[in-house]
């Protein structure tokens, strides 16, 4: 009876470890066939994505850090694809920190819930040309408007990177997607208004500058 009951508790240990171990190389072999890549959550995500969920016009404001209310540094429109640098929950909602910007890179915090997995970094815009000259501007509190010299290139669609020289030896960038100013130098705020085929661009509270259509679109 002994030996009975000693081999019943053998064969019984024994089917246990294969089921355990039928179980571990299942739960192995998932794990190294899910080679998914998908925002799980607060870590680890796609490398880039897409800005979604935006009405046509409408623009994504880029935050220098998470949260409302926040110094804004650049926008985005629907489409626009970003470098993923990382999640993490802000109250009830995921903020994300991007890299944007194909001529000049920038970064900052934008909601998550306007963010989808894409593919791949973007594509370089095709450019068809480049061109420089001068356009009416004020760099200084109650200046007349004056010319500065500009260089710009140009994308497709009404996309196009403008770079404006300033009396400092510097240069004012400002970014141009289908048609409209949406960015400029990290740290400043942009705002513009339309006057025929100007666009009338305020770049803080003292600079001014006039920029016509042509310039983005060529011609």
């Amino acid at each position: 009876m002994r030996t009975i009951g000693f081999m019943a508790v053998v064969a019984l240990f024994g089917v246990t470890c294969a089921v355990a171990q039928g179980v571990h190389e299942e739960l192995q072999q998932a794990k190294e066939g899910d080679t998914t890549d998908f925002a799980d959550g607060f870590s680890g995500g796609p490398d880039y994505w897409d800005v979604a969920n935006l009405s046509s016009g409408e623009t994504l404001n880029v935050l220098s850090e998470p949260g409302v209310g926040k110094q804004i540094v650049g926008a985005l429109v629907i489409g626009d694809r970003v470098r993923n640098l990382g999640c993490k929950p802000v109250g009830s909602n995921r903020w994300c920190q991007i890299e944007a910007g194909v001529k000049q890179k920038f970064t900052g915090w934008v909601n998550g819930k306007y963010l989808r997995e894409a593919a791949g970094p973007p594509q370089g815009a095709t450019s068809s040309s480049d061109a420089t000259g001068s356009l009416p501007c004020a760099t200084a509190l109650g200046q007349p408007s004056s010319v500065c010299p500009f260089r710009t290139t140009r994308g497709l669609g009404g996309n196009a990177d403008v770079w404006i020289a300033l009396p400092t030896g510097k240069e004012r960038y400002i970014e141009f997607r289908e048609g409209k100013p949406i960015g400029t130098d990290p740290g400043l705020t942009l705002s513009f208004e339309r006057s025929g085929d100007l666009s009338l661009i305020r770049i803080g509270s003292v600079e001014r500058y006039e920029i016509p259509d042509a310039l983005i679109f060529g011609g």
